[in-house]
């Protein structure tokens, strides 16, 4: 990727966080705990949900509790919203709050799958590569991946990047790799931004570049990834 590429998507990632940020935020999640609970026992579906995550999560004004958190949750994903469909997937996996029970969590995570919930696909994705609960499909994992770096998920966005570096489960792609390592990267994925870094330290499919190494590890550090803050001493010993 040129510089000039660079500066552009930085500037574009800019104005869409900015945008994001100045964006109004849905009616559920401005309203206080009691207000969102009278909506949500009044039949409105985005409150149930928003109501089964402020339980779930400890926010408008709710305390943590995951047998409040399961009703609303459960009400709201069996209404068909995909962000309640996922978390109730989540809980079935983890067996928290519930009986652990993976086929029921894979049962909502297609849901939400189907409703575009891009972490859905991811989870997917990744039950496909470890042949937990779904067939062990290398292929369809990478096309999970795929699904879900499109949604713009970060996470899914490395993973596809990966799939295509490696070759794996789908045809070898050094330069699509990069391009999906720099979405993942701009998207604030901490491994992404490592990936990155060595990549221009290195010129491993992108132009060599130490002050970009050193901006993308630095990035990743930043978060607390430890290889990330290894990799720069290791660069600032060799100068």
């Amino acid at each position: 990727m040129t510089s000039l590429a660079l500066r552009v998507s930085t500037i574009f990632l800019a104005a869409a966080v900015l945008l994001a940020l100045l964006a109004p935020q849905p009616a559920s999640a401005q309203k206080g705990l009691g207000e969102l609970a009278k909506a949500a026992e009044g039949g409105d579906l985005e409150a149930q949900g928003e109501l089964g995550l402020a339980y779930l999560h400890g926010r408008n004004g709710a305390k943590r509790n995951v047998g409040k958190a399961l009703p609303w949750l459960s009400k709201a994903a069996e209404g068909g919203l995909p962000a309640a469909q996922l978390e109730l997937g989540k809980l079935y996996e983890t067996g928290r709050g519930v009986g652990a029970n993976l086929a029921t969590a894979i049962e909502w995570y297609q849901k939400a799958a189907e409703g575009e919930e891009g972490e859905a696909m991811l989870r997917l994705g990744d039950a496909c590569l470890a042949g937990r609960g779904l067939p062990l499909s290398r292929e369809n994992a990478t096309e999970w991946y795929r699904r879900s770096a499109l949604l713009g998920n970060p996470a899914g966005q490395f993973k596809l990047a990966s799939s295509l570096y490696l070759g794996k489960g789908i045809k070898s792609d050094r330069l699509e790799a990069a391009r999906w390592f720099m979405r993942a990267a701009e998207g604030g994925h901490d491994e992404a931004q490592f990936v990155l870094g060595v990549a221009f330290a290195e010129g491993d499919g992108l132009p060599k570049d130490m002050d970009k190494a050193s901006e993308w590890l630095k990035k990743s550090a930043d978060q607390g990834f430890k290889p990330a803050a290894d990799y720069l001493k290791i660069l600032s010993a060799q100068k």
